[in-house]
């Protein structure tokens, strides 16, 4: 009777127009249901309800969720009392996942929550049920409907607390003598996996982070380590080999370019025609690696010169790339992407309304010639927000006073207003960019060691020059010996209180 019920109800919402988180959030109202027990966080109810049916803790809502998922996602304190006491009484609650394409685990549910209570019960609880477990993939592995685990899932959506915690609960402590630790940090699911030629790996914390920017995240002592670990023992060296080539490349390129333009003079007199070869064979040489514009050469396109001029500002330009990788200059090529892509583009929009208007004004006044002159407007226009501008030449025309006063507008609104305030805007983002500066440059270098090691292939990752990581029973692990700056605190803490108990002894004894 209850399956008919259900099946029912599932006819029923396959029919309505109303999305399945709707129709979760009506159910949870409806009074006498487990649902609404879980959204009310009454445990009194809820214990009713399963004292009467057991079953009702393997209720579905509209989602495939359980009322474990709900009392996670719900995250108050009382919904995680809840949710431990259904852990504590019903432990197959733990392996319980969403049957709709929504496939979250509890975990999932407490990491996007932001809270460790729930992943605290269930490292407590996991020896409770290790037969479920044993039929299904571990639960630190589990993935969600877009194929993250709860650590690349903090990861991705840059939870630093969260994040610190799962990554501190998955280490291993090899050995401890005073302060010091020597700890094993699981790199699966935080590394680059490595996989077949043909085989897309799975996304790693460090890629996430790097790829979403999360600049907090990057700065957790164990990612710095290990992108310090890659730069000591590869990529450094990758680095400076692909720096060499490309400054090697671009100087070639400059020569050819050089070499090109150059015009010989000709004089009367001997070996005339071996400089003229000598000169001409190299440039023809070198011009023959620049595909493109030997390409437009053979094509008689007029452009070549063209996209000449452009490649080679992109060429020079790539050479930012090898400067962000230092501490001393990576933070101002940011800083001039953000004042380039944001300080500047919305300068120049706002710019152009003030451009195209007075422009508009003073060819009207000068009653230029057609689309030629409207584009000298245009210029002069230009020219006079830099300052360069003849006054005689908006005197001289029958609407002097008009010309004039218009001019007096144009540089109090564009050159003393507009340019001031682009000045301000790159004022705050230079203050933000420095203030984050250590950031920005552990950010980039991650991205530059990620992209150096996701274009080498597997068996180079593997050399034993480029390892990086510690095998362990057929794992790879990160191993780090952790300091406890603490314990020298505690210490000192307790020596000084001996220290005040003997002055305390000495001086009875000496009354």
């Amino acid at each position: 009777m209850a399956r008919a019920k259900e099946l029912e109800t599932e006819a029923l919402d396959e029919r309505s127009n109303q999305s399945a988180v709707e129709r979760q959030t009506e159910a949870s109202h409806k009074s006498g249901t487990i649902w609404e027990a879980v959204r009310k966080a009454d445990q009194a109810a809820l214990e009713r309800l399963l004292d009467a049916d057991s079953n009702s803790i393997n209720a579905r809502g509209p989602v495939g969720e359980c009322p474990i998922h709900m009392l996670f996602l719900y995250g108050t304190e009382a919904h995680l009392n809840m949710a431990q006491y259904l852990i504590t009484h019903f432990p197959e609650t733990i392996v319980q996942s969403y049957n709709q394409p929504e496939r979250w685990m509890e975990v999932h549910a407490a990491t996007t929550s932001k809270t460790n209570d729930g992943n605290d019960d269930v490292g407590d609880r996991d020896k409770v049920v290790t037969s479920e477990k044993e039929k299904e993939s571990p639960l630190w592995k589990r993935l969600n409907k877009d194929g993250f685990t709860p650590l690349t899932l903090a990861a991705k959506l840059g939870l630093s607390d969260m994040f610190s915690f799962l990554l501190d609960e998955r280490k291993n402590v090899q050995w401890r003598y005073g302060p010091v630790s020597c700890v094993l940090y699981p790199l699966d699911e935080v590394d680059l996996e490595f996989q077949q030629e043909d085989e897309d790996a799975p996304p790693g914390a460090l890629e996430l982070i790097v790829q979403s920017a999360h600049a907090e995240l990057i700065m957790h002592p164990r990612l710095i380590d290990l992108v310090d670990r890659k730069w000591e023992r590869f990529a450094r060296r990758y680095f400076f080999r692909r720096f060499l080539i490309t400054l090697t490349y671009l100087f070639v390129f400059l020569l050819t370019t050089i070499l090109d333009q150059t015009r010989i003079e000709r004089t009367k007199h001997e070996g005339d025609e071996n400089v003229v070869i000598s000169v001409e064979y190299p440039a023809c040489l070198f011009c023959a690696g620049i595909i493109i514009v030997n390409i437009f050469r053979l094509l008689n396109i007029q452009a070549q010169t063209t996209v000449l001029a452009l490649v080679s500002i992109i060429g020079w330009g790539y050479m930012l790339f090898f400067v962000m990788a230092f501490q001393l200059t990576g933070p101002f090529v940011v800083m001039i992407y953000e004042m380039l892509f944001h300080d500047v583009l919305r300068f120049c929009i706002i710019y152009m309304v003030f451009l195209i208007g007075f422009s508009q004004a003073f060819f009207v006044l000068f009653n230029n010639n057609g689309f030629g002159g409207f584009f000298l407007s245009v210029k002069q226009c230009f020219l006079g927000m830099l300052g360069d501008f003849d006054i005689d030449h908006y005197t001289g025309t029958t609407f002097q006073y008009a010309s004039v006063s218009l001019l007096v507008i144009y540089v109090i609104v564009v050159t003393i207003l507009l340019l001031n305030l682009l000045i301000a805007m790159m004022g705050d983002t230079y203050g933000n960019v420095i203030e984050g500066a250590t950031h920005i440059w552990h950010l980039e270098r991650a991205r530059i060691v990620f992209a150096i090691e996701n274009e080498m292939s597997t068996d180079e990752r593997m050399l034993d020059e480029n390892k990086y990581w510690t095998n362990v029973d057929g794992k790879r692990y990160l191993q780090v010996e952790e300091v406890d700056k603490d314990y020298f605190r505690v210490n000192n803490n307790d020596n000084t209180d001996d220290d005040d108990e003997k002055k305390k002894k000495n001086i009875r004894y000496t009354k």
